[in-house]
């Protein structure tokens, strides 16, 4: 008895010897896995029951004072396939196996499976098929250190803005061959549409898709970037084996916020006017630039802004390095004689001069500081309006020197030359001015409109205060939308600044300017039959790299406002270097001035000023 006693006990002692290791290995790997390795493991699982979307919300639309759309969405299907997973994924156990024939087997299937999918792809996308044949190449090798590595390739781009239909084309293709989408990709974005075409094109700006999100390039995508761009949200859900989101499991939605739409202050309609007059003399007179805007000189709001050459962003072959972007907000030049009239109104509003005051025109011909300065006509003695009428370079540069220099930098800083306009375009420029005193011969050419570089929505600016007698601010966006609410906020106004303080000298200034555009004016070109227009023509030297001011190239242009004494549309044009004969602003500029507005005035139905001297049809 004693004997079977000492014999369980031994038993008993020896499997408890043995079970104890193994209990303590159990408890230590338990402890392991569940306490130290618990937030790696947790991770792996989460990543391979859970999943989280993207959700894109869209980017805000842009439309145009009426409301027309000139920039929308389109929404388009991102596609990209795992070659790895698509082809050689579903094989990889056999890989490892010592069965010749099961791996033979397998690399016979893949390569079945590689040449269906370059096949299907070629049929879809309308590349070579040998073209993704070779993309579908699942396993590739990497020297790294003087070794190879063998990575598995994991993502192809098939298209990155398909369209819908697209899309659905190559699902029911993988279907009917019996391959799975478990490998695809196909996520849904918002691409930027411009259904106008080159409307307003480089004024709008473009967006690019890099890595399945937009990104703003120029203009006023650029600019107001913050306000139209979207914000993106997340669903995040766990799944079964097959891909079904579970019911019962732990999901997180937060939905995406679309962009704000802008409205701008331009108009549709007065845009594609402007853009026709511009197209036609581009043809005519082959410039290197044109720039041209159109502005209610009451509020500062532009209705119309363009230049040429521009491009279509829906066909992006039409595209030229350093002819897009906001040039007319960045491009500076000498603005010649349209800048005479600031000049002279403030010499009038100062009591520098008097209307019927005659200035000495020296008969074309005058030396100042060993420095020559010429007239196009021998004029002798001209009063202050027929100085502006002949736009006499002569007579403008003496009421300049009667001014003094200290007060031909205070007109060209009260009329905003020297200041960026406040538009929200990220190239703008300020220009730049010769500050008096400097050189003798520098207070003669500042009045004639040398020794400043402007630009064209600076004189635009500076002309709605001439018409006026008051500043404003120039304006390019009129009100946004919110996306949630569907509410209109519309952008604050500036009050205009004045700039004249008699305003009989500035109703004088207006006078004269209409005299410009009377039948012996060099702005004659630009007069509307019914209409009392009040402009100045400009052509000033082109200064050119080497050649300087000889080298035969021209800035023409012509500023203007109409109905005169009760303006309503401003205007400024200017053409960098046009080609011909006779390439001076009241040639080249006036016409398209007189075209263009001949066409806004009736659109906006604006009524003449004598209506008896329109042409009855």
């Amino acid at each position: 008895m004693a004997a079977m006693f000492n014999k369980v006990r031994l038993r008993i002692i020896v499997i408890s010897c043995l079970w104890i290791p193994i209990l303590a290995c159990f408890i230590w790997r338990s402890y392991h896995v569940q306490i130290v390795r618990n937030k790696e493991l947790k991770a792996k699982a989460t990543a391979k029951y859970s999943t989280e979307i993207k959700l894109s919300g869209k980017r805000g639309e842009i439309f145009d004072a009426d409301g027309n759309l000139l920039v929308s969405n389109l929404p388009k299907v991102t596609i990209a396939v795992s070659p790895y997973d698509a082809v050689h994924a579903a094989f990889f156990h056999y890989e490892k196996s010592n069965n010749k024939k099961k791996r033979a087997m397998a690399d016979e299937v893949r390569e079945q499976r590689r040449r269906k999918l370059a096949v299907i792809f070629s049929e879809v996308f309308n590349k070579p098929v040998m073209y993704y044949y070779k993309e579908l190449e699942p396993m590739t090798k990497t020297v790294k250190n003087g070794k190879e590595v063998i990575t598995k390739n994991r993502y192809l781009l098939l298209e990155l803005e398909a369209g819908k239909e697209l899309a659905e084309r190559l699902k029911k293709m993988l279907e009917s061959s019996k391959i799975s989408k478990a490998a695809f990709r196909f996520k849904n974005i918002y691409v930027r549409n411009h259904p106008k075409g080159t409307l307003a094109a480089d004024l709008l700006g473009y967006t690019d898709v890099v890595n399945d999100k937009e990104v703003a390039k120029g203009g006023l995508e650029s600019a107001l970037n913050k306000r139209m761009e979207s914000t993106d949200g997340h669903h995040a859900y766990e799944r079964g084996r097959k891909g079904h989101i579970l019911s019962y499991g732990k999901q997180d939605l937060s939905a995406a916020t679309d962009g704000k739409d802008v409205f701008l202050t331009i108009r549709e309609n007065i845009q594609a006017i402007l853009e026709e007059e511009l197209d036609k003399c581009f043809a005519e007179w082959n410039p290197d630039n044109i720039y041209a805007a159109i502005a209610d000189p009451r509020t500062g709001d532009i209705l119309a802004l363009a230049q040429r050459p521009t491009w279509n962003p829906s066909d992006r072959s039409t595209f030229v390095k350093n002819q897009t972007g906001t040039r007319f907000a960045s491009e500076i030049y000498e603005p010649g004689s349209v800048f005479k009239p600031f000049f002279v109104g403030k010499a009038l509003d100062w009591g520098v001069v008097t209307p019927g005051e005659r200035i000495d025109c020296e008969r074309g011909m005058w030396i100042y500081a060993n420095r020559k300065l010429s007239d196009v006509g021998k004029y002798e003695n001209l009063t202050i309006g027929e100085i502006l009428k002949k736009s006499s370079n002569i007579g403008s540069a003496k009421i300049g020197l009667k001014m003094g220099e200290l007060r031909q930098n205070e007109v060209r800083r009260l009329f905003g030359f020297g200041q960026k306009t406040g538009l929200p375009f990220i190239r703008e420029s300020k220009g730049n001015m010769l500050i008096l005193p400097r050189e003798k011969v520098a207070a003669t050419r500042v009045p004639i409109g040398y020794g400043t570089n402007v630009t064209m929505l600076q004189l635009l600016r500076g002309y709605c205060a001439i018409a006026t007698g008051k500043l404003p601010k120039l304006n390019i966006i009129d009100r946004y939308r919110d996306s949630e609410s569907g509410k209109e906020f519309r952008v604050r106004r500036e009050i205009p600044v004045p700039v004249f303080e008699n305003s009989q000298a500035h109703a004088q200034l207006v006078e004269m300017l209409c005299t410009v555009t009377a039948k012996d004016g060099t702005g004659k070109r630009a007069a509307i039959p019914g209409y009392e227009v009040a402009g100045k023509t400009g052509t000033a030297r082109k200064h050119l790299p080497k050649l300087g001011y000889s080298g035969g190239a021209y800035y023409t242009s012509f500023a203007g406002f109409v109905p005169a004494k009760h303006p309503e549309l401003v205007m400024v044009i200017t053409v960098d270097h046009p080609r011909g004969k006779g390439v001076g602003g009241g040639t080249v500029a006036a016409p398209v001035f007189r075209r263009t507005m001949e066409r806004v005035l009736k659109v906006m139905l604006i009524p003449p000023d004598f209506p008896d001297d329109i042409k009855k049809p």
